[in-house]
């Protein structure tokens, strides 16, 4: 039972205290193992006011600890983590302005005539925007929708209390068009599906506008009261992440560098100008023992350029590259004029003796068009070749979603397939004496590997039918 008063939370015989050093402990099993996770209950239920978790009838009539709505949202928040895996994660937030990030109407008050601030209402608005942040630290895209006069975005430059600046959104579409037009046009600037994206917008009737013209998006029921809505965005368990990587945390600025390199390809004359004056850097390595994360994620998350769409999780990613006797796991990290990409493409391959087949093959869609997934399967081909391996199976499982995975495949000039009734397509390749393939416009690094790859190949890919 818990100490009287203060003496509760600091005592060692306080249940508070007790509490407290055990939460500690779990945090640090979680730190110390990747397959552990932690559900926060407390955040769980922030959207619960504190004093209306508990149910003494509850407890007394069947040592029930919650109340129903305290329930509800843990019980929501343990479903959410245990389907995490198998859903598609929310990597981009889409937000609205007037009235959802500060209270007014800039086209009609002015920036003068908004609140954001210390005081209220304006802090409430501010509180908001700062959890917005937080979840760009922890790796979320922010972009802005809004139907409003073309210079909104000067509120970010000169209002004094906005937490938030224009720098921190990737993209933004601020016009008088439905904003599931909108929407559609930036999920294809940064080549993301539209479930990716969750919407926030204090407007009932835009928010069901989006529920009917673009079902994919999520579209949650934000507060009419802006007090709520810090705590409510922060109980959201779909923008809970399972686990942080270093990727994550520099998502923002790796999106802002492609978009460099989009700007790039606007201007070049053709496709080769524009790869030649990326000066792309390709570095193949082993996976390592602290890139297990970032692996487990990108099975996870990848959908359209991914051969077969196998969902390795850290526990089996973990166990393949301790195992190199069976298993080959291989990462590359991109690099251009305008910074880094981090790891954006990764391959597994089961071995059996001489032979081997490509279980899973994907890559960040930052990169796709960049001929990144050529450089690679060269590096991992050779690879293969020096490890002993004769020959390589690589299938390609359709699904809804990876269609640039297939035209890839179509691409590559791999030769005749085996197709299976399913629509999986599988190509057998021999390895002694080739084929090599490349791409003129990355250079290739391997940093642990054997071998060298070649700098420069153009010759089209062709499987050996001997």
């Amino acid at each position: 039972a818990p100490l009287a008063g203060a003496l509760d939370g600091h005592h060692p015989d306080g249940a508070a205290f007790l509490v407290h050093a055990f939460n500690g402990a779990l945090r640090e099993l979680a730190r110390r193992n990747p397959r552990v996770g932690l559900i926060d209950a407390d955040l769980a239920m922030a959207a619960v006011a504190p004093v209306q978790r508990t149910d003494a009838k509850l407890w007394f009539y069947g040592r029930i600890p919650y109340s129903a709505p305290a329930t509800r949202a843990l019980a929501h928040a343990l479903a959410a983590a245990v389907t995490a895996p198998g859903r598609s994660p929310v990597k981009v937030l889409a937000l609205d302005l007037d009235d959802t990030l500060w209270r007014g109407l800039f086209g009609e008050q002015g920036i003068g005539g908004l609140e954001c601030g210390e005081d209220f209402p304006g802090n409430a608005f501010r509180a908001l925007q700062e959890e917005c942040l937080r979840l760009k630290s922890h790796g979320l895209l922010l972009t802005i929708l809004s139907k409003n006069d073309s210079d909104a975005l000067r509120v970010f430059d000169e209002h004094p209390g906005m937490a938030l600046r224009r720098d921190d959104f990737i993209a933004y579409r601020i016009n008088w068009r439905p904003k599931a037009e909108n929407i559609r046009e930036i999920a294809s600037d940064l080549n993301l599906g539209l479930d990716s994206f969750l919407f926030l917008d204090d407007s009932p009737h835009e928010r069901e506008a989006m529920r009917q013209l673009a079902p994919a998006v999520r579209v949650p029921e934000l507060p009419a009261d802006p007090a709520a809505r810090p705590d409510f965005l922060r109980a959201l368990v779909d923008l809970w992440p399972l686990r942080l990587t270093a990727e994550d945390r520099l998502r923002s600025e790796l999106y802002s560098t492609q978009a460099k390199g989009r700007a790039l390809r606007s201007e070049a004359a053709s496709l080769e100008d524009y790869l030649a004056g990326l000066e792309q850097e390709l570095v193949v390595e082993p996976v390592a023992a602290a890139a297990v994360s970032r692996i487990a994620q990108m099975h996870a998350r990848t959908n359209q350029f991914n051969l077969t769409t196998q969902r390795f999780s850290e526990a089996e990613i973990a166990a393949m590259i301790v195992d190199p006797a069976r298993y080959c796991v291989l990462q590359g990290r991109v690099a251009d004029k305008f910074g880094g990409h981090g790891v954006v493409i990764c391959a597994v391959a089961a071995i059996d003796g001489p032979c081997a087949s490509l279980v899973s093959y994907l890559m960040s869609c930052r990169v796709i068009g960049r001929e990144v997934e050529v450089a690679f399967l060269a590096a991992v081909l050779d690879h293969l070749r020096e490890c002993g391996v004769g020959e390589v199976d690589i299938r390609y499982i359709p699904t809804e979603r990876n269609i640039p995975a297939r035209d890839f495949c179509e691409r590559a000039g791999l030769g005749p397939a085996t197709v299976a009734d399913d629509g999986t397509r599988t190509w057998h390749w021999r390895l002694q004496d080739g084929p090599r393939v490349g791409s003129r416009f990355l250079k290739v690094t391997r940093q642990g590997l054997r071998g060298t790859v070649p700098a420069i190949d153009q010759t089209p890919w062709r499987a050996s039918t001997a």
